[in-house]
């Protein structure tokens, strides 16, 4: 089975985020919806509504046991530091660095006199736009999975993923393009430190066997 370098995984990650970033150059603020309109129907509306969840806690959770039973503890434990650390800095950023970037449905109803619908089975928030916190933490989990497993179809899917949650942010008008670019970054960075913390003597101390070999008879 082939294995992708750290730095390859890394890389496609990044890549992910430019991609982010380059429209969201190219695209006005509050346009974005405008592209996503065409595309709307009520099987897109289920997929997205399920893609989005993909960035909540049931999920980074179930990623978090997943690298503890088929990782190691070390790999485990590092992973779980590293997205309680994005998470205090994605909240420390949308409540105390950016509290008045508000979310798509102000935004446009302030700068455009547009009234937004939410997607049928959702509802739309109104502040803390920025950045995408779904986003953040699907970048974060997916990265770190994809490193610690680094086979190539491991990668691609779990790339795919991060990649179909931001995409869902903004399908859902819960977030702008320029919130799910930034998020991008921050997952892909905070997913970098874990090639950092291997090389440390505290993870060299910890467990390097998946934990439920320590219960083995």
């Amino acid at each position: 089975m082939q294995r992708l370098s750290s730095k390859a995984i890394l890389l496609s990650y990044l890549t992910a985020a430019i991609m982010f970033l380059v429209l969201a150059l190219c695209v006005a603020k509050g346009t974005e919806f405008s592209y996503i309109e065409p595309f709307r129907n009520p099987i897109a509306d289920e997929v997205f509504k399920f893609c989005t969840k993909l960035g909540e806690a049931v999920f980074i959770t179930a990623m978090l046991v997943a690298i503890l039973t088929f990782g190691s503890v070390a790999e485990g434990l590092s992973s779980v530091l590293i997205i309680l650390a994005m998470a205090v800095t994605v909240n420390l950023l949308k409540h105390s660095v950016f509290p008045e970037y508000h979310r798509p449905v102000l935004y446009m109803e302030q700068h455009f006199q547009l009234s937004l619908s939410p997607v049928p089975g959702t509802e739309l928030w109104k502040n803390n736009s920025f950045p995408s916190g779904h986003t953040s933490a699907a970048f974060t989990i997916c990265a770190l999975f994809s490193l610690i497993s680094r086979k190539t179809y491991v990668v691609v899917g779990f790339l795919c993923i991060a990649i179909l949650v931001g995409l869902s942010r903004m399908y859902l008008m819960q977030h702008f393009l320029v919130d799910v670019c930034a998020g991008s970054f921050i997952g892909t960075g905070f997913a970098a430190a874990l090639l950092f913390i291997r090389s440390t003597g505290f993870y060299k101390r910890l467990p390097q066997r998946p934990i439920f070999a320590y219960y083995k008879r």
